[in-house]
């Protein structure tokens, strides 16, 4: 058990033997636990027994679990200052009990933090389940409670947000009096132009103030933001505007990358062109960056100068909206080519968000928070808008890259001068930081002292990432999970709540209002196998295992279907946009435990019914939630189900690699294979790549077992990611199954693909 298992603890060369595993030290029990799932299956069930992991229980165990102090787990690694940080699960899991029991009390204390224009009193609305809605008749205003509401209580004069761009060597701050000031005049601005509540507005813009300027005065005046990245494809661009038929358009002469600049007017230009609905937009408000280049001109009467029309407006006061009116459009991946628009109410978005600021992240009034995210994600909408004005903090608009801009010391440059106390990034960031500099030398030029912890999620974080974190900030480094449908966390460590102590490989609990349950993936699929189940735990009787073949929730340890009973908690979308009947939201997202259809088809509508996340993982015996991964990159070799989540592991733990990607491909004999691809840390250029994959392909031999079938493995200079650090596993197991794909629009670098391709064909066809 002890060789070879995957490290948690920053490498040093005494914790290491010849072979690259902990051939020489014992380790804690608990990681051995953590990641269970990568041990061979004959050593499992001895590791459950001494770990005395409880017999089958109830899936969703942590609904169940009495959290208290006699939870012993490894803290040594986290920095004395904050020891005092680390509560017993009690804190936590009494504030977790309360949410599942009560929802309706628990949300309804939350939501009296927000100031209401009329406060509600039908606080959840059941009548048309499963699509819930959570404070119907209440009336708010997200810009008002983001901004006024600071302004009168005294905090005018606190800073609201800093602009940092190292790409224009240019930085701003803006108090909240200033922020309120040119968001009422600029939504001033929009009225006098025709739009009205109700109207949708899209933002393509960079990461810029009159960004968020912009996305505050649609919320002010009830219009319906809809943020697509700045420099998307004009036919994606255009695709959009077809979906959500917005009244103007806001958008930058262009955005800044580290080695080009990226003209936006051409590509908004060519987008209306491709648009139907591109001559029923009446303007393009354009903020001309003179600043950065020679600006294009702005076309006749139809395109406005942002800062002329800002200063002809008068100030325009918040409008009552109802709670269940639409905040914004965001579209996220579908599995059609058509746009997926997922479509945030009012009132639930605010509550969750106030009382995750807090609770979540533990980030109050006067503090610095720091999403760094751009804002066409999800975690830009929350985080770096409307979360951290709505708690009174101040919000951070970093317009540059984890390195390059200038070097991989630029995330704790930012921490140091805005006093940082909590930063949200995603793993992909951190490796290239790491990547970069591996043995954390920037982290140590700079103050870090104002930070309390630094959060990751998007993708999942390895265990050395979030060990090279924790060594080189000091500060718990967190894993948490969530996805753009639920719009705040759905998994991790409610830092506001009591620390709970990590398990690498874990997001930690889930969320308040989350009754999270880990669903039989071989009903779901329809395909009945017990030698899936029996691979994962065999433990299990005969007589158990056919008990669990035909089980829709699973238990503990066993490998599954991230799913949540509903409701779920307020901020959830139960809405697409141009969805009227729900029918494709229903399709593609609820099940019940009689069907796998829509659920409009199923007359028993008093059967539970689940979200799906789309995500694989399972509930370990202490009620851990372990997030493997989507449920795509899970492979079936051979009727074994293995993450390849799992694998990615074990090849980031070899110290000369900084990413990998590993897929799925067709095998004749066995269904599915897996293939890796890893790129290295910086300084390894005369490392021997034969010999490098001859020792990934033993370890995962070594720590998962032969069963995983792990033959091929290549270097490649680079791995295909979107804006946001995603890796794209899906394009590039499409390219070596040899099926037609399609190049999102958020990829960062298209060029990136065309090196990779013949490799990919060239290590399958080896």
């Amino acid at each position: 058990v002890r060789k070879g298992v995957p490290r948690s603890y920053p490498r040093t060369q005494e914790h290491r033997g010849n072979d690259g595993g902990y051939s020489k030290h014992r380790l804690p029990l608990n990681f051995i636990s953590a990641h269970l799932e990568m041990l061979p299956t004959a050593l499992q069930s001895t590791v459950r027994r001494l770990r005395k992991v409880a017999p089958i229980t109830k899936a969703g165990v942590i609904c169940g679990k009495n959290f208290s102090s006699q939870n012993q787990h490894d803290t040594s690694n986290y920095s004395h200052k904050h020891q005092d940080t680390i509560g017993p699960f009690g804190s936590f899991g009494t504030e977790y009990h309360k949410s599942i029991a009560d929802p309706i009390e628990f949300w309804c204390n939350a939501a009296k933090e927000l100031e209401w224009f009329q406060f509600p009193e039908q606080i959840l609305d059941r009548s048309n389940a499963p699509i819930y809605k959570w404070f119907t008749d209440g009336q708010l205003n997200a810009c008002y409670n983001a901004l006024d509401v600071n302004c009168n209580k005294g905090l005018g004069e606190q800073v609201a947000l800093y602009y940092d761009s190292p790409v224009t060597d240019s930085k701003r701050s803006y108090t909240y009096s200033q922020l309120l000031d040119e968001v009422s005049r600029f939504a001033g601005s929009l009225v006098d132009l025709g739009v009205q509540k109700g109207d949708r507005v899209v933002i393509y813009m960079p990461m810029i103030p009159e960004a968020i300027v912009s996305m505050l005065a649609c919320a002010r005046i009830g219009a319906v933001h809809s943020v697509v990245f700045g420099g998307f494809a004009s036919r994606e661009l255009a695709t959009r505007i077809d979906d959500c038929k917005p009244k103007i358009i806001i958008s930058a002469s262009c955005g800044v990358e580290p080695t080009r600049i990226v003209e936006y007017q051409p590509l908004l230009k060519e987008a209306l062109q491709l648009a139907n609905h591109g001559k029923a937009i009446s303007n393009c408000i354009i903020v001309q960056r003179d600043n950065v280049h020679q600006c294009e001109p702005l076309r006749g009467d139809t395109d406005l100068d942002y800062h002329e029309v800002l200063q002809k407006a008068s100030p325009h006061d918040a409008v009552p909206m109802f709670s269940t009116d639409p905040q914004y459009v965001l579209y996220t991946s579908g599995t059609t080519g058509q746009p997926k628009g997922i479509c945030r109410d009012v009132g639930g978005h605010a509550v969750a968000l106030k009382w995750s600021m807090g609770r979540f992240y533990n980030t109050n009034e006067g503090e610095t928070f720091w999403a760094a995210s751009d804002i066409g994600w999800v975690v830009g909408h929350s985080y770096s808008v409307y979360g951290p004005l709505m708690q009174g903090c101040s919000t951070v608009i970093y317009e540059g890259k984890p390195v390059g801009t200038p070097d991989a010391g630029a995330f704790w440059r930012v921490i140091e001068d805005y006093k940082v106390k909590t930063i949200f990034a995603a793993p992909t960031a951190v490796r290239a930081m790491r990547q970069a500099d591996p043995d954390g030398h920037f982290a140590g030029k700079y103050d870090l002292s104002s930070l309390q912890a630094f959060f990751l999620a998007g993708e999942r974080a390895d265990p050395d990432t979030l060990s090279w974190v924790n060594q080189h900030s000091n500060v718990p480094a967190i894993d948490h999970w969530w996805q753009t449908e639920i719009g705040f966390p759905g998994l991790g460590n409610a830092l506001g709540l009591g620390y709970i102590p990590p398990k690498y490989g874990a997001c930690a609990a889930p969320n308040c209002g989350y009754d999270v349950r880990i669903l039989n993936a071989d009903i779901l699929e329809d395909d009945m196998d017990e030698t899936k189940l029996l691979k994962q735990d065999n433990k299990q009787d005969e007589s158990s295992l056919s008990s669990l073949s035909n089980s829709f929730e699973l238990p503990v340890d066993l490998h599954g279907n991230i799913a949540m009973k509903l409701p779920l908690p307020p901020c959830a979308s139960f809405t697409l946009y141009n969805d009227p009947d729900n029918a494709r939201f229903l399709k593609e997202y609820i099940v019940t435990d009689t069907t796998t259809n829509n659920i409009n088809s199923n007359n028993n509508k008093d059967s539970p019914m689940y979200y799906q996340t789309g995500d694989e993982g399972f509930l370990d015996g202490e009620g851990y939630v372990h997030a493997m991964g989507r449920t795509d990159d899970v492979i079936n070799t051979a009727g074994h189900r293995l993450s390849t989540g799992a694998m990615e592991e074990v090849l980031l733990h070899h110290p000369d690699v900084a990413e990998c990607a590993v897929i799925g491909v067709y095998h004749d004999i066995k269904g599915q294979v897996p293939i890796g691809f890893v790129t290295l840390v910086a300084g390894c250029s005369n490392v021997d790549d034969k010999a490098l994959c001859g020792e990934l392909i033993a370890s995962v031999r070594k720590v998962i077992g032969p069963v995983a079938f792990f033959k091929k493995v290549q270097v490649v200079p680079s791995l295909p990611k979107t804006r946001s650090g995603k890796i794209l596993r899906g394009t590039m197991r499409k390219i070596a199954n040899g099926e037609e794909y399609r190049v999102t629009p958020t990829i960062e670098d298209a060029g990136v693909l065309d090196v990779l391709k013949p490799m990919i064909r060239e290590l399958v066809e080896a």
